[in-house]
Formats: C-alpha cells, sequence, structure tokens
C-alpha cells in the first residue's frame, strides 16, 4: 500500500497489505500531496503536488528504492489525477483549471492534449483492457470515459454527487462465479502460417460464449467471437 502524508513537506509511504512494516519512501515531496501513480515495471513512484497560492501544480517521481525526487511535468494549474499506461510508458493527467486532460512520455516529453476541452476533470484512471481513459467530473457530476486519443467519448453515469476519484479494476481471467465463467487459453500461432485453430463447445443453459484476443498484458487485441444466447448451437 502506498499513501500520501502532508508530515516532513510532504511525504510518501508504503508498507504491507496487512498495514505492517510501513516505512516512508520520499520525504519532502512538495506542498498538497494529490494523487499517485505507481509505475511497478520501472519501480518509480510518481504524484501531484500543487502551490495553491502561486496557482502552480507538477507531477514528480522517485524510486521505490531511490527518494531522489525529479519534476517530470512543470507549470500546470490545478492538477489533480494521475494515470499510467506502463506498456506504452505514457504518463495521462488531469486538470481543472485548465479543462484538459493532457500526456507525455514518462520523461514530461512530448505534452499533448488528449482532451482539451473536458470541462473540470478531477480523478483519472487508465484501463489496460479496453485502452480506454476514465475520468470524474464533480461539477457535472459525471463519470466519462474515452480512448487515449481523446476519440469515442462516453458519459457513463451521470447524477453523481461530487464525484472525486476513479480507478479501474480487471477482474481475473479465471472466474468460478456462477453467472460467468472465464478461461484464458495460452495459443501459440503456427509459425509458418500464423495461424491458428480455437475449438469450443457449449451445452444447453450454458449461455453465450465471448472470445477475445489479450496480449501479455492483459489488453484486449480483438473480439473473435461475441454472439448473442440463440445463436451458439
Amino acid at each position: 500500500i502506498y499513501w500520501t502524508s502532508a508530515a516532513d513537506g510532504g511525504s510518501i509511504l508504503r508498507a504491507n497489505l496487512d498495514a505492517s512494516n510501513p516505512e516512508p519512501v520520499v520525504t519532502g515531496a512538495g506542498p498538497n500531496l494529490m494523487a499517485l501513480a505507481l509505475d511497478s515495471d520501472r519501480r518509480k513512484v510518481y504524484w501531484i503536488t500543487r502551490d495553491v497560492e502561486q496557482m502552480e501544480g507538477r507531477i514528480r517521481r522517485a524510486g521505490f528504492e531511490d527518494p531522489t525526487t525529479e519534476d517530470i511535468v512543470q507549470d500546470l494549474v490545478e492538477p489533480q489525477g494521475i494515470a499510467l499506461d506502463e506498456s506504452q510508458q505514457v504518463l495521462y493527467w488531469s486538470d481543472s483549471g485548465t479543462g484538459k486532460i493532457q500526456r507525455s512520455d514518462l520523461n514530461g516529453g512530448n505534452v499533448q492534449d488528449v482532451m482539451p476541452q473536458a470541462g473540470h476533470p478531477f480523478g483519472i484512471a487508465y484501463s489496460v483492457r479496453e485502452n480506454m481513459l476514465y475520468w470524474v467530473d464533480p461539477f457535472m457530476g459525471t463519470l466519462s470515459k474515452a480512448r487515449t486519443d481523446g476519440s469515442n467519448v462516453y458519459v457513463v453515469r451521470s447524477g453523481l454527487l461530487g464525484p472525486l476519484y476513479v480507478d479501474v479494476w480487471i477482474p481475473p481471467t479465471s472466474d468460478t462465479g456462477d453467472t460467468e465463467h472465464r478461461q484464458g487459453l495460452a495459443i501459440t500461432p503456427n509459425p509458418f502460417t500464423a495461424q491458428t485453430s480455437i475449438a469450443y463447445a457449449l451445452t444447453p443453459g450454458d449461455g453465450s460464449a465471448h472470445l477475445a484476443v489479450y496480449d501479455v498484458r492483459g489488453r484486449m487485441v480483438t473480439i473473435l467471437e461475441n454472439p448473442s444466447p440463440r445463436q451458439h448451437g
């Protein structure tokens, strides 16, 4: 577990999931720490710090084992949330002061607008499986999503009461629940034909079958079969 504290000039701490062995990761992280994002591949933690009086915010990072602080993105107005796409090495953030959702590489270079008019975006999350961004707007009371290029904007929920943060939970690839059964298949194409065959059977009462291809990081590549319950036989 990683969390922020106002102590020691702004601190980031961590502990085991049972809250044992708490320890500081970074001290002097800055005022008004807002959000955290973890890069487990490169063992880095990213966070937002804001100077409320100066209306200036920035995104910083440090290593899990190296407390040296780096400024990654500066001159933000009111940054609120951050999210990482670790596989593509992209950093996303929301800024309610400019009304934008933006992105950069993990070193803060190549800054681009994803959503130049996102309202008042606060919390933001990235869905690996969908390759989508989710964000909330507490002024509009909405939870929205869009592709990472800013297209296909869709309001998932409206009428919410001041939502501030959002996260995405991806269920396991295997599920023993009563209503849905998932199974992950490691299938390697023939190296000479780059093709493979997938056979499956449904018995009466099984419902429908959803067949999709995912990469090793859980990102959906394509949907092969998504029939209605009446289409199998």
